[in-house]
């Protein structure tokens, strides 16, 4: 039996994704089907983490349910969440900008800290709107997102 954390891993080793699309388990995975697996608890920051493999394009026709994702119970999904999000084209993270910004106040650091990394991928001018809330980390009780609102 995989442990918490190994899933994860031993999924990523199973899919590449040549120029044509995504390759799960040797075969052709459109993004529906991973959107799919978002309802097997044990895989969820699995599947979370794999939409964040898909090309910007193709991810940000699926945002909505990352950011669905954002509320989800385990701390591990939400960071899995917002990780992904940050790998969109900042056009398209600036419509899920206030999200994440919500996770700025999350209870884990590591939430924290990829919430201050993806708000650093906004254009300058949406993220000035979101300033405020990334200055206040400078006071996190964490270094490393103290360090990461610098």
């Amino acid at each position: 039996m995989l442990e918490r954390g190994e899933l994860s891993s031993w999924l990523g080793g199973l899919w590449h994704q040549p120029p044509d699309g995504l390759v799960l388990f040797g075969d052709r995975l459109e993004p529906a089907e991973l959107q799919a697996l978002f309802v097997l608890e044990d895989v969820r920051r699995a599947a979370v983490e794999t939409m964040g493999k898909l090309p910007a394009d193709a991810l940000v026709t699926h945002a909505a349910a990352v950011v669905a994702k954002l509320e989800h119970a385990e701390w591990y999904v939400r960071y899995a969440a917002v990780e992904t999000l940050g790998k969109l084209e900042p056009a398209a993270l600036a419509t899920h900008a206030p999200a994440v910004v919500a996770k700025l106040e999350h209870s884990d650091r590591d939430v924290r800290y990829a919430a201050v990394e993806t708000l650093g991928k906004l254009e300058p001018a949406v993220l000035a709107t979101h300033a405020p809330a990334v200055v206040a980390k400078l006071e996190d009780s964490d270094y490393g997102v103290r360090r990461a609102a610098v």
